[in-house]
């Protein structure tokens, strides 16, 4: 199975993916970024639960209350941001070179380590078998 890879779709982005058995951790994401970005939405989603609950209601309107009186309480303000000057734009050209994606090889690679030469492609995860003879015997 050493030449092997297993083909997936991302969870977040829905890019077909293809990663080898040795980069293989029963990766769901095709990227940090995806993975980032799913962490952040599943994060905002148990905030939006918690806010809807009795003790989310309670512990949001006491936090409320307390930036209220501190807000009263601030007599300076800062001043503006100054804007950046020189700022660099992209040519529609450079937009292109960098959003294109370049194959290092034409045949089947790992998305991960760009290594070629996958010889099989398999849609579940690798299962390790256990021998019983490998679980320690309890006393």
């Amino acid at each position: 199975m050493r030449n092997s890879g297993r083909l997936f779709n991302c969870a977040c982005c829905r890019r077909q993916v293809v990663i080898c058995s040795d980069c293989d951790r029963n990766h769901i994401y095709c990227s940090r970024q995806c993975s980032k970005a799913a962490r952040q939405k599943s994060l905002k989603a148990s905030g939006q639960r918690y806010q809807q609950s009795r003790r989310g209601r309670l512990k949001h309107a006491d936090r409320q209350r307390r930036y209220r009186k501190r807000k009263t309480e601030k007599v300076t303000h800062h001043s503006s941001a100054i804007p950046p000057s020189n700022d660099l734009l992209f040519s529609e050209r450079n937009k292109q070179a960098a959003c294109s994606m370049q194959l290092i090889n034409p045949d089947i690679y790992c998305h991960f380590c760009k290594r070629s030469g996958i010889e099989f492609l398999r849609i579940g995860f690798l299962r390790h078998s256990w021998r019983i003879s490998s679980w320690p015997l309890a006393p």
